[in-house]
């Protein structure tokens, strides 16, 4: 069963960035199921994964912050540093033995990136648009 199953509000109107959101949705959704089901084979993948891509869509978010010199980048920033860092140490845990990722994670991670898209990238997509910069 999915954790989270993408909806229209949380669409940014920057399309590269919001299939990236749903590719981060997705990568989720892995993880709930392969804490649920036994496959530490799985979890591990999906977690690592979930580290590259995160890396990955928030460099992309970070150069158009640095192209369009928006105002509060540096608080962005910070916001994805405290993400990536809860999934670094999600990892480090798992590594260090445990089978399952608990659903206290899967819960963090879930609502971490609801509430960031609905609050911060949605702020930096209006002040993009404001610019007349729909796609980036």
């Amino acid at each position: 069963m999915a954790v989270l199953v993408w909806n229209s509000n949380w669409d940014i109107g920057i399309d590269s960035i919001d299939n990236e959101h749903k590719k981060l949705i997705g990568l989720i959704n892995r993880l709930q199921a392969g804490g649920v089901l036994p496959g530490k084979r799985e979890v591990d993948a999906v977690l690592t994964e979930l580290m590259d891509y995160t890396v990955y869509h928030f460099a992309n978010e970070e150069k158009l912050f640095k192209k369009y010199a928006y105002p509060d980048a540096a608080a962005h920033v910070k916001a994805h540093m405290v993400f990536t860092d809860r999934i670094a140490g999600l990892c480090d845990v798992f590594d260090k033995g445990s089978t399952a990722v608990g659903q206290e994670a899967v819960d963090f991670l879930r609502d971490w990136l609801v509430n960031h898209i609905i609050l911060l990238d949605k702020k930096y997509a209006l002040f993009l648009s404001r610019k007349n910069i729909n796609q980036a």
